[in-house]
């Protein structure tokens, strides 16, 4: 099944498509110029192509609430997030592993994926390459497209400063300091500057991952 069938079969919202095939092109990017110990390139993409599918499940759509997607806010999508909410919970990790399960993918893909979490980061810099690596390409990523780290770290200290692991100044710094932990490893691992990501190869990676089709058991 394409990766755009899949996107159309679970509502996903056009912005949370685009960051999804974002991450992946970052993460594809990783893994095109890995010189490192063994890695699973393919689990990596396809893990990060459906990280963040139940999404829309903890999206708040009253109207004027902050969103990425003010679009959303319309009857037909408070609906398609009620029906979503009934079928896999209020917990975005719990639904986008149900749809996972439901898809088909392997419980390694299943595992990557409920594992990209932004209120984890010093406890995946102590997990598996291919962990670090799904987690360093969502940190790249910003609803405005690729970054630097740090933009994007102050951008979910930002959005999530009323969360534990993001409550105050030392969790921020925390948190800064283990995502440069896994860059510095990562970059340790590769041919490029990984703090330099072309933007026309993101692009291109765009294109190809958007037609991409993933294996289903």
């Amino acid at each position: 099944m394409k990766i755009a069938d899949i996107y159309q079969q679970y509502s996903i919202p056009p912005k949370l498509q685009q960051h999804m095939l974002t991450v992946a092109a970052v993460g594809k990017y990783l893994t095109d110029h890995w010189q490192g110990p063994e890695i699973d390139s393919q689990a990596i993409i396809i893990t990060l192509l459906v990280h963040d599918l139940g999404n829309l499940v903890k999206f708040d759509l009253t109207e004027g609430a902050a969103v990425i997607e003010p679009e959303l806010f319309t009857e037909e999508w408070r609906q398609r997030q009620q029906v979503m909410r009934e079928k896999y919970g209020n917990k975005s990790h719990q639904a986008t592993l149900g749809m996972i399960k439901e898809i088909g993918l392997s419980k390694k893909i299943q595992k990557l994926a409920v594992g990209v979490d932004a209120n984890n980061i010093c406890q995946i810099a102590k997990d598996s390459l291919d962990q670090q690596i799904c987690e360093y390409a969502d940190l790249r990523v910003t609803p405005e497209g690729v970054t630097d780290m740090e933009t994007r770290i102050a951008d979910l200290h930002r959005r999530y400063a009323k969360t534990l692991k993001w409550s105050d100044d030392h969790n921020y710094q925390e948190n800064l300091t283990c995502s440069k932990e896994i860059q510095d490893r990562l970059q340790q691992h590769t041919s490029v500057d990984i703090t330099e990501i072309p933007p026309q190869t993101i692009e291109s990676y765009l294109v190809e991952l958007a037609r991409f089709e993933l294996p289903t058991s």
